[in-house]
């Protein structure tokens, strides 16, 4: 990841996958991860969330899908999603709901895909909506 341009006077991070999400040979991951502090952790743990990411494809890269993730305690790679890149300025919207209240970790990931070769995508904005709680009665 590296901070880029955005073409529109403002800045982007520049995501670049070496590589294909799921590729057994990839150790430690090539996408782009952002993770949660402990404090925005303790605010959303015990909620589902409502993930909007705005992404777009760099100028030049051959990356016509992204996949997007939200990941917490019990969200494992089976998080991912793909999807073709929304019109411009709209966001691709993710709705999760963690199998369990306590959040030891949270991270959005996002990893560019071009058929027949990685590629580059902007990252512009992630913004996270807290949604109703769950039920931690009996869960941990």
């Amino acid at each position: 990841m590296a901070v880029a341009s955005d073409g529109r006077g403002g800045q982007t991070v520049a995501v670049t996958a070496g590589n294909y999400l799921g590729d057994p040979n990839i150790t430690p991951s090539a996408g782009g991860f952002i993770p949660l502090s402990p404090r925005e952790l303790g605010v959303v743990q015990g909620h589902s969330l409502r993930v909007s990411f705005f992404v777009e494809a760099a100028p030049g890269s051959d990356v016509d899908l992204v996949n997007v993730g939200v990941f917490q305690r019990g969200i494992g790679q089976n998080g991912w999603e793909l999807h073709e890149f929304p019109p411009q300025n709209e966001p691709i919207i993710v709705t999760v709901t963690p199998p369990q209240c306590e959040a030891e970790y949270g991270f959005f990931g996002v990893w560019p895909s071009a058929i027949g070769e990685p590629g580059v995508l902007h990252l512009n904005r992630i913004h996270v909506e807290i949604l109703e709680p769950l039920d931690c009665g009996e869960r941990s």
